[in-house]
C-alpha cells in the first residue's frame, strides 16, 4: 500500500505540473484553446481514475465478432442486444452489483442544439456560399426540413473527406433520423430513464441504432454476477471497424480508461488488417499483459474440432507478431449463453442448441474452453484488484 500511495502521489504531482504548463501556454497565447481544453479533460480523468475503485474491463473486437453475446454469456442472460448487423451503437457499461437495474441518460436540448449547429458549420459550403448557414432548432418542423435539404445538398455535392464518411454529416443525419422516436424523451435538463430487472431490456431501444444513440449521453446497467464479484464494470464497445468513424473514437476512449481487455475474434474471419491497427493501440497502452483473447467459435462453420484447433494455432501465431505468449481461449459464446439462460430460447435457438449438444465433441471442447476462460478471468480480476 505504501508503494501504491507513493505512485498515486507522484501521478498527482505530475498532473499539477502539466496543468501549470497548460495555463502558461494559454497565457502566452501559443496554444489552441480547443486543444488545451482537451488536455484539461484528460487530466481531469486522471483525478477521477485515482479515486475510482471500479475495475474496468473493455470488450472489443470487429463488427459481428460476438462481443455482446460474450458479455451475455458471462451474465447468463440476454441483457445486451445481439443479432445480425451493427446492433451496438453506443458504449454500454454493465456494472456487477447486488441488484438488477440501471439507467439511460439523454442529452438536454441545449447540448443537442449545440451539437447540431456546430456540425452544421463544419459541413462544406455549396452553391457558391460564403457564409455559414443560419442556426437550426430540431424542435421546429421548418428547421428540420431546412436541415434535411442541407444534408441532401452536401450529398449531391459529393465531397467525401479522403474517402471517409464526414463525421459532421453523420452527427446531423443521426440526430435528424432519431428525432421522431427520441424527441419526446428529451428535456431542458438531462433526463434519466431508470430500469429494474423486468424492464432492463428497454435500454436497447436507445443504444441499438446510431439514430437513437445520438441522443444518449450515458448508459449504465447493474447486474448481479456472483462468480465475478461486485465492483466490476464491463464496457460493451462498438465494432472498431464500423463504417461510422465516430465509433472508433469512442472505443479508443474506453481503452484509455480500461484496466483489462477482452479481445473477441470471430472464427469466421480470424484476424484482419483492421485488427492489427487496434492491437497497435493496445501495444502503445502497454495493455497486452492485461488482455485475454477470445476466439468466438461458430459451431456451424467448422467441420470438426481439428479445424478449430488449426484456426486457434494460426491466431496465436499471428498475435505473436504483437505480443509474446498471447492468452487465447476458443469457445462458442452463443452455445454457453443458450445453455445458461433461465428463459426459454426461441424455437430456432433451441433447435441449434440441440444439434450442437448432439454433436458432443465440439460442445465438450467449447465447454472446456469457456470454463478455462472463466477461471482465468476470475484469477486475473482478483490479481488486478490487489
Amino acid at each position: 500500500m505504501d508503494r501504491y500511495r507513493r505512485l498515486k502521489k507522484n501521478i498527482l504531482q505530475r498532473k499539477t505540473t502539466l496543468e501549470a504548463w497548460i495555463r502558461d501556454l494559454e497565457t502566452r497565447g501559443v496554444a489552441d484553446p480547443a486543444l488545451t481544453g482537451r488536455w484539461r479533460e484528460v487530466l481531469s480523468r486522471v483525478s477521477d481514475s485515482l479515486e475510482d475503485e471500479l475495475l474496468r474491463i473493455a470488450v472489443v473486437g470487429s463488427v459481428k465478432s460476438g462481443k455482446s453475446t460474450l458479455i451475455n454469456a458471462l451474465l447468463a442472460r440476454d441483457v445486451l442486444k445481439r443479432g445480425a448487423g451493427i446492433t451496438t451503437a453506443f458504449v454500454t457499461r454493465v456494472r456487477t452489483g447486488r441488484e438488477w437495474g440501471g439507467w439511460v441518460e439523454l442529452k438536454p436540448w441545449d447540448q443537442i442544439h449545440d451539437e447540431v449547429n456546430r456540425a452544421l458549420r463544419m459541413l462544406p459550403l455549396t452553391n457558391g456560399e460564403t457564409e455559414d448557414p443560419p442556426e437550426v432548432d430540431l424542435r421546429e418542423l421548418e428547421d428540420r426540413e431546412r436541415l434535411r435539404e442541407r444534408i441532401a445538398e452536401v450529398q449531391r455535392a459529393g465531397r467525401p473527406e479522403q474517402g471517409a464518411l464526414n463525421p459532421h454529416f453523420l452527427v446531423l443525419n443521426h440526430l435528424l433520423e432519431g428525432y421522431p422516436s427520441m424527441g419526446e424523451f428529451v428535456g431542458r435538463e438531462a433526463v434519466r430513464r431508470s430500469f429494474d430487472e423486468g424492464s432492463i431490456g428497454e435500454h436497447q431501444r436507445f443504444v441499438g441504432t446510431d439514430a437513437g444513440a445520438a441522443y444518449v449521453r450515458d448508459v449504465e446497467l447493474h447486474v448481479p454476477v456472483s462468480w465475478l464479484g461486485e465492483g466490476i464494470e464491463i464496457a460493451d464497445c462498438q465494432g472498431f471497424d464500423s463504417p461510422n468513424p465516430l465509433h472508433l473514437g469512442q472505443v479508443q476512449q474506453v481503452l484509455m480508461g480500461a484496466h483489462f481487455i477482452l479481445y473477441v475474434i470471430s472464427s469466421r474471419v480470424g484476424l484482419r488488417e483492421s485488427d492489427f491497427k487496434l492491437l497497435e493501440l493496445v501495444k502503445v497502452l502497454r495493455m497486452f499483459p492485461n488482455t485475454l483473447f477470445v476466439l468466438n467459435v461458430d459451431l456451424d462453420g467448422h467441420a470438426d474440432t481439428a479445424d478449430v484447433q488449426r484456426l486457434w494455432d494460426r491466431v496465436r501465431q499471428e498475435l505473436g507478431w504483437m505480443t509474446t505468449q498471447p492468452r487465447v481461449y476458443a469457445f462458442s459464446a452463443l452455445l454457453h449463453l443458450l445453455e445458461s439462460r433461465g428463459d426459454e430460447p426461441t424455437e430456432a435457438e433451441a433447435s441449434r442448441l440441440r444439434f450442437w449438444l448432439q454433436n458432443s465433441e465440439p460442445a465438450a471442447v467449447s465447454g472446456e474452453g469457456f470454463e478455462s476462460f472463466r477461471r482465468e478471468l476470475v484469477h486475473r480480476v482478483g490479481q488486478q484488484r490487489a
